[in-house]
């Protein structure tokens, strides 16, 4: 063929602590590799999006304060679709891990919150939730009503 493909593998958490060893680590980092699956330069371009942040901290409280799914739909459709997921993926993940064991790894500058809200939501009602992401997730790809699959999997958030 014409085209001549070349396969690489993803960069590791080692691979992209070298990419930034020279330089600041900032508090976000953790998150921001997460979400780029450790891909340096998306690492750097979500680190320094300022607007990214700014939708994270919206849909995270809007999950801890007022759980109404359209707003959260709404503010969701600013998203890329992908970084939605993983943004509230770390967040189950971290409510998860700090009802078993009291620690929070992605999302510390919501400790108190995620904290209260491991105490009042069960952990069957979080995996099942974390498994209707991965499945919104799927049907995302090819669903023509993005905000309805929105609405439907934030519908069916265990805080309510």
């Amino acid at each position: 063929s014409r085209c001549f493909l070349v396969r690489t593998k993803l960069p590791n958490k080692e691979d992209l602590n070298k990419f930034f060893k020279n330089k600041k680590q900032e508090k976000n980092f953790k998150v921001a590799a997460e979400i780029s699956e450790n891909m340096p330069y998306k690492t750097q371009r979500i680190l320094s999006d300022c607007n990214f942040w700014k939708l994270r901290k919206e849909i995270i409280t809007s999950l801890i304060i007022n759980n109404n799914p359209m707003d959260m739909a709404e503010i969701s459709q600013k998203f890329e679709l992908k970084s939605l997921a993983l943004v509230i993926q770390t967040f189950i993940y971290d409510i998860i891990t700090c009802k078993s064991s009291g620690s929070i790894k992605f999302n510390t500058d919501f400790s108190k919150e995620i904290n209260s809200l491991s105490k009042k939501v069960s952990a069957i009602g979080l995996y099942k939730w974390y498994d209707e992401m991965i499945t919104c997730k799927r049907d995302l790809k090819n669903n023509l009503n993005i905000k309805l699959a929105i609405e439907n999997f934030f519908l069916k958030n265990p805080f309510n």
